[in-house]
């Protein structure tokens, strides 16, 4: 304390004085805006000097990666005849005795658009190295009037490949391994066509490998994988950023998948013949207070098959039979029937399919012509009124492809849904798309 005194007393015995205090001492205005102007810019230059420190760094890969952009600029221009569930992507007509059964929708949409980016880096060891990642706009759309123009991305495939000369190895999100097969459409795009009408399909996070050997031109392989199991008759819940465990997902065990299928080249085109397999578990809970749970199966078994019936004809399809399939949208959408009193699921069984005949005029490879039905037949003992007791489909289409770019397409489908106790509706629709592909 007693040096802080003096070294007070001295800095104060520094200060000229006069007899009315304090001497003022001149002061230079531009020399101290100078002053500062200088401060300033060695402030400016030891911030921007500074290193940034980033909370986790992301090195690129010495090694090379090839990448190829892919995708298409998807304009669809539909009118329905009646009120049907999904306007731009129709799957079932809704009931005679529904408000909406005497509407006429007409609609646009570019929200099937999609694009794509896949990626080659160097090989591991023997194993090609590759992976694929796919969007499209059909996500949940956002509450407003003008939600049309504001469809949300969507992740459609994000998985890694390892490719080994007789086999394969497969991470992340891919299509589903039973029944691989779609028809040809643009109507149905972002959601395939003759879903809910005899087309089980979807696609879900897995793991999955196949092993493949050749006789002469043909293939012959098998593919099997666990799956995300996704329960599909979960209540519906708005949406959050966090994952919530389903039906399946509690049941503790993943859906199991596999396939066997012959393939070989003919006249320009594919002949194959494939038979698919599903099995899993779901966990459905009841209650608030006092929780019960049952447990109920999920399984599939379905065929496909592709065969060229000349140069210009071709034709393809599948077939599908099991229970408690509306994680891949077969029974109509429809997998279970829960009792809250009792407490119970029942699962519901289904049966159906689907064929697409396929024709190109001879001599005009531009041009093409597609007629295709797909019907789904949930038993109707296990429904309750009102619920989807049988949905068909009949769709015929034109596509000219102008160019390797460009082509169009003018669709026309026919939707024949029963009601369970309940009115049957039937519904018309026209689709007029325009493709820009790259």
């Amino acid at each position: 304390v007693r040096r802080r005194r003096i070294s007070i007393r001295k800095a104060r015995l520094t200060l000229p004085c006069t007899q009315a205090g304090l001497r003022k001492v001149p002061h230079d205005t531009h020399q101290e805006d100078s002053l500062k102007k200088r401060l300033s810019l060695i402030a400016l230059a030891a911030l921007f000097a500074a290193p940034a420190t980033p909370a986790a760094e992301v090195k690129a890969p010495e090694a090379p990666v090839k990448l190829e952009i892919y995708g298409m600029i998807l304009a669809n221009n539909y009118w329905n005849s009646s009120g049907v569930v999904g306007s731009d992507v129709p799957l079932w007509a809704v009931s005679g005795t529904d408000p909406r059964a005497g509407d006429k929708e007409i609609g646009m949409t570019a929200r099937q658009s999609r694009f794509g980016l896949r990626l080659k880096a160097p090989d591991v060891g023997s194993a090609k190295l590759g992976a694929v990642l796919e969007f499209d706009f059909f996500g949940s759309l956002p509450n407003g009037g003008q939600k049309a123009s504001f469809g949300q991305a969507r992740v459609r495939l994000a998985n890694l490949k390892l490719d080994w000369k007789n086999a394969s190895f497969t991470a992340g999100q891919d299509w589903i391994i039973l029944a691989p097969l779609n028809p040809t459409t643009l109507g149905h795009f972002a959601v395939v066509g003759l879903a809910a009408s005899g087309n089980v399909w979807l696609r879900y996070p897995q793991l999955r490998v196949e092993a493949t050997g050749k006789r002469g031109e043909a293939k012959l392989g098998v593919t099997a994988g666990l799956l995300r199991p996704v329960g599909g008759s979960d209540p519906s819940e708005a949406g959050a950023f966090i994952d919530t465990a389903g039906a399946g997902e509690r049941s503790g065990l993943p859906f199991v998948q596999a396939r066997a299928f012959y393939a070989r080249p003919m006249r320009g085109k594919t002949l194959g013949v494939g038979l698919s397999a599903h099995y899993g578990q779901e966990s459905y809970k009841f209650g608030t207070t006092a929780i019960t749970k049952d447990e109920t199966t999920t399984w599939a078994a379905a065929a496909d098959f592709q065969a060229p019936l000349g140069d210009a004809l071709s034709v393809q399809g599948e077939l599908f039979a099991g229970t408690n399939l509306d994680s891949f949208q077969g029974g109509v959408n429809q997998g279970v029937v829960t009792n809250d009193a009792a407490a119970t699921a029942t699962a519901i069984d289904a049966k159906g399919g689907w064929v697409q005949a396929s024709f190109t005029p001879p001599g005009h490879k531009k041009l093409s012509f597609h007629l295709a039905y797909g019907i789904d037949n949930p038993d109707d003992d296990a429904l309750k009124a009102g619920q989807r007791a049988k949905n068909s489909t009949l769709m015929a289409s034109v596509f000219y492809k102008a160019t390797a770019n460009f082509q169009w397409a003018l669709e026309y489908s026919r939707l024949s849904t029963e009601y369970r106790l309940g009115e049957t509706n039937d519904a018309s629709i026209l689709n007029l798309a325009f493709a820009f592909s790259f």
